[in-house]
This record gives C-alpha cells, structure tokens and sequence, in this order.
C-alpha cells in the first residue's frame, strides 16, 4: 500500500483533528474540512480555502500549482541575525511583500508575544 495516501493531509475545523483519506470518508460531511498540501517538504494551505475562516492579510502568501498558498507553521532560515524592516514579526524572515508575517501560525504567536 502506498504510503503517502494515508498522510493526515486534512483538518477538521470543527473537531480539531487531522485525518487522512481514509477517515474523511467516515467523517461528517457537513464539518468544514480544510485540505494541508505539502510545497517545500513544509505544510501549507491554499488561501481560497481559509480565507473565509482566518484573515489571511498580512501573511506571505506563495504560488503553488497556481494557487495562493501559506505555510501553517515557522519556516526555518539561517539568517537568523540578520532583521531588516519588512521582516516577519515573529520568525524575522525577509518578506517579498508588505505583510506581517511568513505563516498563519505568526500572527498567534505574535500577539502572544504582546
């Protein structure tokens, strides 16, 4: 058997659980279920498909396979000494674009910070 097809590659916003295929198919279908795609062996989301559960502006957002992605956690780099403005506020990664944060998970830790 394939390996990857039983990845948790869904989320539940309801429950709060990741699934895998093979539990989708058991679960409620009237739950919001959020599809986690992989895009640099790190795990993200399209911005279509939470864009009605999380405000996604001010996070940097990147295209995979023509969609607006964003990475759900930290995204490691080496420059960790290196801060210059338009950087992230939590990881202090170099943003492309006006924005606040790399990931969806910044603008939680950043106001934990606070």
């Amino acid at each position: 058997m394939n390996a990857r097809k039983n990845e948790c590659a869904y989320f539940c916003k309801e429950c709060g659980v990741r699934m895998c295929q093979h539990c989708l198919t058991r679960h409620p279908q009237e739950h919001i279920i959020i599809q986690i795609r992989r895009y640099v062996y790190k795990d993200v989301v399209r911005v279509q498909d939470i864009h009605d559960h999380i405000d996604t502006t001010g996070i940097q957002t990147y295209i995979n396979n023509s969609a607006k992605v964003v990475f759900l956690r930290e995204r490691p780099h080496n420059n960790i000494n290196k801060v210059e403005s338009g950087s992230c506020v939590t990881c202090k990664r170099v943003l492309r674009r006006i924005g606040r944060c790399t990931d969806a998970l910044g603008p939680v830790l950043h106001l934990q910070q606070d």
